[in-house]
């Protein structure tokens, strides 16, 4: 059974390494090569981000339930000690057209040996209730037009796929 949990980047106290391996081949599978050191750089600028006064971005993590009960309080600890099955990483936003919060979901990634266990499900479920419970707007996230489990996941889960042009500038 899959349980989930959420926590601030800014609470991690160190950077897991299965965390690590699971973004690095998460980077790898949108077509990037990272390697090790490039994936630590990524997720300790996500996780000092708050410290110097930025967003703190959120993680949810998916684990196996039977080691949340018996696992440490620190998140960190707890994902280390832990078969990570799939994460989310996001960021709490302002909207004027909404008039409120709403969650952009900038990664969910499950984990090559969990898929199609209802991981993914898992972890939007815990989003679904996480948001609501903070009164949020709407949730946001891209996907590969080409994704089609990953479609699949969102549509099954009342997401709208509408086409949309993405404009990027890189700095």
């Amino acid at each position: 059974m899959t349980s989930v949990f959420f926590t601030p980047a800014s609470r991690l106290t160190f950077l897991p390494p299965a965390l690590v391996n699971l973004v690095r081949q998460q980077l790898e599978d949108d077509g990037l090569k990272p390697g090790e050191a490039e994936t630590e750089r990524r997720l300790n600028a996500a996780r000092l981000a708050a410290a110097d006064g930025g967003p703190d971005p959120v993680f949810f993590f998916a684990i196996d339930q039977e080691l949340v009960a018996e696992g440490p309080d620190d998140p960190a600890e707890l994902v280390n000690r832990s078969d990570l099955l799939g994460f989310a990483f996001a960021n709490v936003c302002f909207g004027l057209e909404c008039g409120g919060t709403y969650l952009w979901i900038n990664e969910l990634h499950v984990a090559g040996h969990a898929r199609r266990r209802g991981v993914g499900k898992s972890i939007l479920d815990y989003i679904d209730t996480w948001a609501r419970s903070r009164d949020m707007a709407y949730l946001a996230c891209l996907t590969g037009s080409e994704n089609r489990a990953a479609q699949t996941l969102y549509r099954g889960h009342g997401y709208d796929i509408s086409r949309v042009n993405w404009v990027e500038k890189i700095l």
